[in-house]
């Protein structure tokens, strides 16, 4: 825990600062994180997460990797900014939690998870696909049977045949969507793509994907949960959510890249117990697992948000955590 005054000097360190940083805490104490010789890019997250909060007079989150004595540790931090009696921001509460091993065990939880994801997608083609695949040969066979015999049964058995052949589609579409297929590098703008183009095929559902500017996600492990992230947030648009209009964005911003889905549903009420359903919590886990925060809140107008936005060259993001979006 620190506490800085408006100009990002410290006026408080906690003794686990000196221990997670390697400076003694003297050193700290009425200077800025560049004079202590830190991390150029944490130095500009620090201080720009320090101009919101200060900007906003509220709490703003931020994720960030610190390589330290010990080694890289992964933190998530708040600062808070606090007011004095005429309601100006005095100084700001910098505060950081260390999820080097949550974040080990996240992994290996997803890790787990994905495998029987596609233990799960393999037995289904194998066993009820194929099994489908018979049905419906021996369905086509009696639709040929009955109607060379000319019985009015050829006609429920042909849509028993299209029954059938509906199955077949639906547990291809599963088994795709339960393999959990890693996004090569530039490819994450064409998934994204895709992910709207299927949801938008469903009757009754609308679904866009905006990417003002073209780019590429380095990393095929971020564009990869990226995906599963935007995968997720827009099932839940249309399952519990009850959208018509989805949308899907993906842009750069000063601090990085940020992935974000509207919708025109009924959003996610406080009490839900969706929010602390296991597919949010996957998505969180996901988004803090590749350096990024994920952000769940109503939209204005209606529906609701997710996003996830993730720090160029640092590993780190942020959000605010604020009521409704503007």
């Amino acid at each position: 825990m620190t506490r800085v005054d408006l100009d990002g000097r410290h006026l408080y360190v906690n003794p686990t600062v000196e221990l997670a940083s390697g400076i003694h805490r003297g050193r700290f104490l009425g200077r800025a994180n560049r004079e202590l010789g830190l991390p150029d890019s944490l130095c500009r997250l620090w201080e720009q997460v320090l101009r919101e909060a200060i900007a906003s007079r509220g709490e703003v989150g931020f994720a960030f990797r610190f390589d330290g004595p010990n080694g890289a540790r992964s933190f998530l931090g708040r600062y808070v900014p606090e007011l004095d009696p005429e309601g100006r921001v005095a100084s700001v509460l910098g505060i950081g939690v260390d999820i080097t091993e949550r974040r080990a065990l996240q992994e290996q939880l997803l890790a787990t998870a994905a495998q029987e994801q596609r233990r799960i997608a393999q037995d289904l083609h194998d066993d009820v696909g194929q099994g489908l695949t018979g049905a419906a040969l021996m369905a086509d066979a009696m639709v040929q049977a009955l109607a060379a015999q000319g019985r009015p049964e050829a006609g429920r058995a042909a849509r028993l045949l299209d029954l059938l052949g509906g199955l077949q589609q639906r547990v291809r579409v599963l088994c795709r969507g339960l393999m959990m297929v890693e996004i090569d590098s530039g490819r994450l703008m064409s998934a994204l793509t895709d992910l709207a183009d299927k949801v938008d095929a469903m009757d009754g559902i609308r679904c866009t994907f905006e990417c003002p500017d073209p780019m590429a996600v380095a990393d095929p492990r971020t564009a990869t949960y990226l995906f599963r992230i935007a995968q997720e947030a827009v099932s839940n648009a249309m399952k519990h959510g009850g959208a018509q209009a989805v949308c899907i964005g993906l842009r750069r911003q000063d601090r990085g890249i940020r992935l974000e889905i509207r919708d025109d549903g009924r959003g996610f009420p406080p009490s839900s117990r969706l929010r602390e359903g296991m597919g949010l919590k996957i998505m969180r886990y996901r988004a803090e697992s590749i350096g990024g925060m994920l952000e769940i809140r109503p939209a204005r107008g209606g529906g609701s948000k997710v996003a996830c936005q993730i720090e160029s060259g640092n590993g780190g993001g942020s959000t605010h955590h604020a009521g409704h979006d503007d």
